[in-house]
C-alpha cells in the first residue's frame, strides 16, 4: 500500500533491514541468515521496479547494534550459542544517525559496522576457507559447551 502511494506521488524513500548475516551466513544463524538474503533480493527487485517512478529503495546491512535482544534471542535457538562480538558493534544511536543520514542523501545499500567488512571480503574470494574456519568453530564451541575446551567430543 504504501508502495502504491508513493509510485503515485512521484517520490518516497523505502528502507529495507538486512544484515551482514546475509553476505556471511554464519552456524546458529542460518535460518535469520536466509530470511536477510530474501531481503537483499526483494529491495534490489522492488528498487529497480519504482526507480522510475521517483521512488528510493536501500537496504541497510547493521553489523552487531549494541542495546538489542538479539544476542538473547539467539542463543535461545538452541544448537551453537551465539553472541556478536562486542568489538565492531555499534550503538542504536550511531545506527540511527546512519538511517538519517540515508534518508538524506538515498544509496541502494549501506553496511553499518565496517569490522564486517573483513569477512564480507575473504567470504567472495574464498568461500572455502570461511566454511573451513566455521565448521572449526563450531565443533571448538560445540566441545566447550559440553566441557571438552578443545572440542573433541
Amino acid at each position: 500500500a504504501a508502495a502504491r502511494l508513493m509510485r503515485r506521488q512521484g517520490s518516497g524513500h523505502i528502507i529495507n533491514m538486512s544484515s551482514y548475516a546475509s553476505i556471511v551466513a554464519t552456524p546458529a544463524l542460518g535460518l535469520y541468515a536466509t530470511t536477510k538474503y530474501a531481503v537483499e533480493g526483494f529491495s534490489d527487485a522492488l528498487r529497480r521496479e519504482l526507480l522510475p517512478y521517483g521512488v528510493q529503495v536501500s537496504r541497510v546491512h547493521p553489523g552487531g547494534v549494541r542495546g538489542t535482544e538479539f544476542n538473547r534471542k539467539a542463543s535461545q535457538r538452541g544448537g551453537v550459542s551465539f553472541e556478536s562480538p562486542s568489538i565492531g558493534s555499534v550503538s542504536k544511536e550511531h545506527t540511527a544517525r546512519r538511517l538519517r543520514r540515508l534518508l538524506q542523501h538515498p544509496r541502494p545499500e549501506i553496511y553499518i559496522g565496517r569490522l564486517y567488512d573483513v569477512p564480507r571480503v575473504i567470504n567472495n574470494l574464498w568461500p572455502g576457507l570461511v566454511d573451513t574456519v566455521l565448521a572449526w568453530w563450531v565443533r571448538h564451541k560445540r566441545g566447550a559447551e559440553k566441557g571438552q575446551p578443545d572440542g573433541d567430543s
